[in-house]
């Protein structure tokens, strides 16, 4: 229990190292006197006045302070609260200087947390930073000691007055013993020493950190190269480059002007703390082969929930994690390598040295910041103490991995000697096995020969296959338009037959009246009216069979038009008519050989679909070929489902085609009509859809595959969607696409340049 005591009291004592050195606080006297300056110089850290608030006359000289606060600006943050919770006010300090002084150049020496403004009697010296009371607009600067060149006026009284800016939002941080001021000013004569930033015992260890871990990383970095099997290397690179981070930010954030910068540089340095001391911990248990078990484990969560509290606690906070914390992974450390001492692992006394030195020299060093063991001059017995445990560990993990290196290599130097012997061993069995395999090589090329020559007769037997399939995919071909000229026949009878009917009739009416008309001029007394009568009826009867003949004939020249082979060129065709005329022919095959069928056809045309009216640019037998296509599968749909289908179910195909014009924005209507005529950006769309029996999700990705076909043998090739597909992609630079919805319908969209010049994409 008393070590317990003991221990507590001397963590107290550290943390709070103003308890161990008491100071008296007397009142400092209303007018501070100089009679010389010594070489070291003056810091003015007594008689200043404070006051909160911020008033330009509170920098004349004239101006009564005796009401102010008495206060020291040179103490460190929390030991002056007033300032923080201020944010702005005023330092008064009054000064009688010898005379002897007045006509000598003086140097003001200036260090600071925030930004200020500097009067001598009334008058601006200096402005650092922008002084504001509203932190948005504060912008921070610390001179870091550059000397000030400044001359006294005659007046027996100096009064310099500072007007002062603080940012209180900043998480403000103590690093050990060095300085951490509010507001620190020191008097100097010019030929004197005057710059604050010098070549310090703490600089030298900072710049000496840099160099060290610099080195220290581009060797672990070199050693993993080489052997990243070991990844110890890799953890000391870590390590080192987490160290040198550390040195660089001790250095830049006491080196850098602006105080923010500062600030938050130092934040990450608990970060940088907790990789270096987690790695380390890595390192030791990654080469003794150690489990990261629950010790492990909650070194490193400790560490970590550690780092949100580092810059809370000011001074507290940066002690613990760079002198406290540490004691505790390091004695994990030392407890794992002297088990290996134990074990009897070589160079596992490398480490544990190493590990003790740290413990030793951590330990000297919290003494020394406690107060109980002398400093030495500037701070040296701490800096020595701190270098000394900072690098012993990692001297000591290098020399173990390079000892490790160095007994790697001399194995490999031994394995390598039997290798050799091996080799000469394994020459002569090769030499044997050369022999054989040759005998086998000029085996193995007799039989390659052999095969090589089946292969060749197998090539050309299948050669010959394949061109049998292409003179049979031929036939299919032309068996399918054949097919496909007989449907269209049948089509064309039908078709043909109604006006037919008509003249048959026509003509024994007319037959009929011709009788009847003998018979009245054999009459003695023939009536003149109802000669004029049968001759007018007559007449009307040849008009009608005339009218109803060259019907006939129009449909057998428009048939003989869309079923001669053409030449294949594109010509300006009316895609409406083309498309109506194909719907009937279509129909009336179907109804040739299903009398009993009928189905209601839909068409919605688009009159302007090209340049002229209703005309585009395609080959119009190719194009024909392709709606027929469409057409029988619609009616061939709607058939079957009709078998199946309740009374009330109503066949129908609906035909459609409309002008799809480019993208226009909304409400441009002018140039939306403009676009439509503007030949190259239009497409034109036909729709041909149906309501019957669909199309499954598995048979729609293989419709436009050729020979493909879902009719029972005998009804269909399968080579009519393949050819439209053809005829609609390559021949007319369009697309063919189909959306279907198993047991409600398809429909087939085809899409074409409205001038047939650019592609549809």
């Amino acid at each position: 229990m008393p070590r317990l005591l003991s221990i507590c009291l001397l963590c107290w004592l550290t943390l709070n190292p103003g308890v161990a050195q008491p100071k008296a606080a007397d009142d400092p006297p209303p007018v501070v006197r100089l009679v010389r300056l010594p070489a070291e110089g003056v810091v003015l850290d007594q008689g200043w006045k404070w006051h909160a608030g911020d008033d330009p006359a509170w920098a004349h000289p004239g101006f009564d302070d005796r009401g102010w606060e008495n206060i020291d600006p040179t103490r460190d943050v929390p030991l002056l609260p007033q300032v923080r919770k201020a944010g702005i006010g005023w330092f008064r300090l009054r000064l009688r200087i010898d005379r002897s002084m007045h006509r000598e150049p003086l140097v003001l020496v200036v260090e600071q947390l925030g930004a200020s403004e500097v009067f001598l009697n009334g008058r601006l010296l200096y402005r650092f930073g922008r002084v504001s009371a509203d932190p948005k607009r504060l912008q921070t600067y610390n001179p870091l000691g550059q000397p000030l060149a400044f001359r006294l006026s005659d007046e027996p009284e100096q009064v310099l007055a500072v007007r002062f800016a603080f940012n209180n939002r900043l998480p403000y941080l103590k690093f050990a013993s060095r300085p951490n001021p509010v507001l620190r000013l020191r008097l100097n004569k010019t030929n004197q020493q005057t710059a604050e930033v010098k070549l310090t015992p703490v600089r030298i260890h900072d710049y000496g950190n840099i160099g060290f871990f610099l080195s220290l990383s581009i060797l672990h970095l070199a050693l993993y190269w080489f052997n990243p099997k070991q990844k110890a290397n890799l953890y000391l690179l870590i390590f080192s480059v987490a160290n040198l981070g550390l040195a660089v930010v001790y250095i830049y954030s006491y080196e850098t002007h602006s105080v923010e910068k500062r600030v938050y540089l130092q934040a990450i340095i608990p970060v940088l703390f907790a990789v270096s001391f987690i790695f380390v911990l890595t390192t030791i248990y990654s080469l003794f082969q150690q489990p990261r078990g629950m010790v492990y484990w909650s070194l490193v969560g400790f560490y970590l929930l550690y780092i949100p509290f580092f810059s809370q606690l000011y001074e507290v906070g940066p002690v613990l994690g760079m002198f406290y914390l540490p004691l505790i992974y390091y004695a994990e450390c030392c407890r794992i390598a002297l088990r290996a001492v134990r074990q009897h692992q070589r160079g596992a006394w490398l480490i544990a040295w190493g590990g003790i030195i740290y413990l030793l020299s951590n330990g000297w060093l919290i003494l020394t910041l406690a107060g109980l063991l002398p400093n030495g001059p500037g701070l040296v017995f701490q800096i020595v103490s701190y270098e000394i445990a900072l690098l012993a560990f990692p001297v000591s993990l290098s020399l173990y991995l390079a000892l490790e290196f160095a007994f790697t290599s001399q194995s490999l130097a031994a394995k390598l000697v039997q290798v050799q012997l091996l080799m000469e061993q394994t020459t002569a069995q090769e030499q044997e096995k050369r022999e054989i395999l040759a005998s086998q090589n000029e085996r193995l090329e007799r039989q390659v020969t052999d095969r090589t020559a089946e292969v060749v007769a197998q090539k050309n037997e299948l050669q010959a296959t394949l061109t049998e399939l292409r003179r049979t995919q031929t036939q299919l071909i032309q068996r399918e338009k054949m097919a496909s000229l007989g449907e269209l026949t049948a089509g064309i009878a039908h078709e043909i037959q109604n006006p037919l009917n008509f003249v048959n009739n026509f003509a024994e009416v007319s037959a009929e009246v011709v009788d009847e008309l003998e018979a009245e001029q054999q009459q003695p007394n023939p009536d003149t009216e109802l000669e004029a009568e049968l001759l007018r009826g007559l007449k009307q009867n040849l008009h009608k069979i005339a009218h109803h003949g060259g019907r006939a004939s129009a449909i057998v020249q428009g048939m003989l038009e869309h079923a001669r082979s053409g030449t294949g060129e594109k010509q300006r065709t009316d895609l409406n008519t083309l498309a109506a005329e194909c719907l009937q022919i279509a129909y009336q095959r179907l109804r040739a050989k299903h009398q009993d069928f009928t189905c209601e056809l839909v068409t919605g045309f688009e009159a302007d679909l090209g340049n002229e009216v209703g005309k585009i640019d395609v080959v119009p037998q190719e194009m024909g070929r392709v709606l027929l296509t469409l057409y029988s599968n619609a009616f061939y749909a709607v058939q079957q489902k009709q078998k199946s289908a309740p009374v009330e179910y109503r066949p129908t195909v609906r035909v459609c085609t409309r002008l799809i014009p480019r993208h226009v924005p909304e409400g441009d209507a002018a140039t939306a009509e403009s676009n439509r005529r503007r030949p190259g950006e239009e497409a034109v769309e036909i729709r041909v859809s149906d309501n019957g029996t669909g199309i499954p999700e598995a048979v729609k990705a293989k419709i436009f595959q050729p020979f493909f076909t879902t009719k029972p043998p005998g009804e269909g090739t399968g080579l009519g969607l393949s050819l439209a597909y053809d005829i609609v992609t390559q021949g007319h630079g369009g697309m063919l696409s189909v959306e279907s919805q198993l047991g409600e319908g398809t429909e087939f969209t085809v899409c074409l340049p409205a001038t047939g010049g650019t592609a549809v994409t």
